[in-house]
């Protein structure tokens, strides 16, 4: 049987679960293969099996400074943030020297406005992360987070840079062929007999999201004279009126959240995408298999993705001054006035 790690690889966490089901009935002590189902558990985002787990290997063994570092990003994911930074300071006077903790903690201290000792936690975390740039290891500041902390702009591009090569290879991992992509359209012209250009926007927010409350318009209002738009949801129906509004806009909407990243990446080339946006941050494996000849990042992250495999990033002269575009890899599309999208029909309006 393959072994619980490599079926996550391959996306099977059913499989997964499977496999450290019979590790836990052998020995339900395993501290480490409860752990590592409430890792599978919250990656398919069954976050309250997930926290149990966690919290039974801390019974087992409370000095588990890993299992506290879980929970604590359990617990973020339920949004209970008292309980995540108690549980970031436990892992902390377990083992001094956990950076994920350390960062981690950093980050709620500054979401809930705790600014006591800040200045030596950001030196400690710049120290943190310089030394990972220069190792194998996966930075402990994501490059979302990096891009809001007082960080040397060139600093937060290596940590972009790092994540974006993760994802490369966890992308090789699936052994892909290079994707066949479809032929560039030409400039239409008046009573020409032109193809239309598709678009597809792949994104995990498709639902009750700050950033589908924005975008809420935007995927239905598309020229379809000119454009055949498709929205891929990388997460499950939310039952909310703002999924509902967008399948019922959109030209296409294809809920993939069951699907493998290798078997999303074929649906995108099958249906001949030609521009790819990660209209709400989305970069990961998928866009690391390249099946679309242009991969855009919009909205979700205005910072720098830092990889070879999007080409452009679409911003502004305020966001992204041009001065600047050495700390981006992407060439700097500069919309008029604001790229910051706001829904003309949300009720919020002033």
């Amino acid at each position: 049987m393959m072994s619980a790690a490599a079926q996550c690889y391959k996306g099977n966490h059913a499989d997964a679960i499977s496999c450290y089901n019979e590790v836990l009935w052998i020995d339900p002590l395993a501290a480490g293969g409860l752990v590592n189902r409430g890792n599978t558990y919250k990656e398919i985002g069954r976050v309250n099996e997930a926290t149990q787990d966690y919290s039974n290997a801390i019974a087992i063994r409370p000095n588990m400074a890993d299992a506290h570092v879980n929970l604590a990003s359990a617990y973020k994911d339920s949004g209970h943030v008292e309980a995540v930074i108690k549980s970031y300071r436990q892992a902390l006077a377990i083992h001094p020297d956990f950076p994920e903790a350390t960062c981690n903690l950093l980050h709620m201290l500054q979401c809930v406005c705790d600014w006591d000792d800040r200045k030596r936690m950001f030196i400690e975390v710049d120290g943190i992360l310089r030394r990972q740039i220069k190792t194998s290891v996966i930075p402990s500041v994501q490059p979302f987070h990096a891009i809001a902390y007082p960080l040397d702009p060139i600093l937060a591009l290596e940590i972009s840079r790092k994540y974006a090569a993760h994802c490369s290879v966890i992308a090789r991992r699936f052994s892909l062929p290079a994707f066949n992509h479809p032929l560039p359209l030409k400039i239409k012209s008046p009573g020409g007999n032109n193809k239309r250009l598709k678009i597809g926007y792949v994104s995990s927010d498709f639902g009750n999201h700050p950033l589908s409350h924005l975008m809420g318009s935007v995927f239905g209002i598309h020229n379809r004279q000119n454009m055949e738009v498709f929205c891929y949801a990388l997460s499950p129906n939310d039952g909310t009126e703002w999924r509902l509004r967008t399948q019922l806009e959109v030209e296409h909407f294809k809920d993939v959240s069951a699907m493998t990243s290798d078997m999303i990446a074929r649906l995108i080339n099958e249906d001949q995408i030609q521009y790819l946006s990660t209209s709400m941050g989305a970069i990961n494996e998928i866009f690391a298999m390249q099946p679309a000849p242009i991969q855009v990042s919009y909205m979700g992250f205005p910072g720098t993705t830092s990889a070879d495999y999007v080409q452009y990033l679409v911003t502004d002269e305020f966001v992204s001054p041009l001065k600047y575009s050495h700390i981006y890899s992407e060439k700097l599309v500069h919309v008029p006035h604001c790229y910051f999208v706001n829904d003309y029909l949300s009720p919020f309006q002033p």
